[in-house]
């Protein structure tokens, strides 16, 4: 644990597990049919021709366009390998965080969401949309005033267990909040990181070498937050 202070003087501790993109959810998304992309086989081409990722490795995601007039650009849902567990025996607050580069393609629609899916028997993604400038938990949806992005814009999703109370979810970009948080009403001790994309190439910070490669967020700016 790498302890962290904001300037409440709330004690953070930063987990850091060793993560990696593993995971692509053809259940939800597919490129086609024939699901020429998944999990098992996560670089190639659709054979209809449609757009979809490509998993380079663990931490960099490609976007491979549509053959023009032959397919479309689908949307991939991709998971991590492990999810954030709940810390037992914690005294202070415990903070998960990762952030992702994203680039987009010109000249065709972009789309990407990035969150957490709760895990268990009843699922539920907590998300980010930057394309609809919304937060959202399950069907809930809260707008935001105005979020525009550009290429190489970083976000990041965090995920803190305080000591007693409920968890709850907050959302940065280029190292600033954006909304609000999300307050989990339920202690789930497991949640997945996991992105939505189209037309567009990630690259991700897991927090494994933050001397290296530190976080563009800040966690010592990091305000008791404010609910929706």
């Amino acid at each position: 644990m790498e302890q962290l202070k904001n300037i409440n003087y709330i004690p953070l501790n930063f987990i850091k597990i060793n993560n990696k993109w593993k995971e692509i959810d053809i259940d939800m998304y597919k490129c086609c049919d024939n699901k020429c992309i998944n999990t098992n086989k996560s670089i190639g081409e659709c054979t209809k021709g449609n757009g979809f990722i490509n998993l380079i490795d663990e931490e960099n995601i490609k976007y491979v366009k549509c053959v023009e007039r032959k397919g479309v650009n689908k949307d991939s849902l991709i998971l991590t390998e492990n999810s954030f567990k709940k810390p037992q025996n914690n005294i202070n607050y415990s903070l998960f965080y990762f952030e992702i580069k994203f680039t987009k393609m010109e000249g065709v629609k972009n789309h990407k969401v990035i969150g957490f899916k709760k895990c268990g028997p009843i699922t539920k993604y907590i998300r980010f949309g930057a394309d609809s400038a919304s937060i959202g938990i399950g069907n809930d949806t809260f707008n935001l005033p105005i979020c525009t992005w550009n290429n190489n814009d970083v976000f990041g999703c965090g995920l803190i267990y305080p000591p007693e109370n409920f968890p709850y979810i907050f959302f940065t970009q280029n190292g600033n909040q954006i909304g609000k948080a999300i307050l989990l009403n339920e202690n789930s001790d497991s949640y997945k990181p996991y992105i939505i994309l189209n037309c567009c190439s990630v690259e991700t910070n897991f927090g494994k070498d933050l001397e290296t490669k530190p976080f563009v967020y800040d966690f010592s700016k990091h305000l008791i937050p404010k609910f929706y």
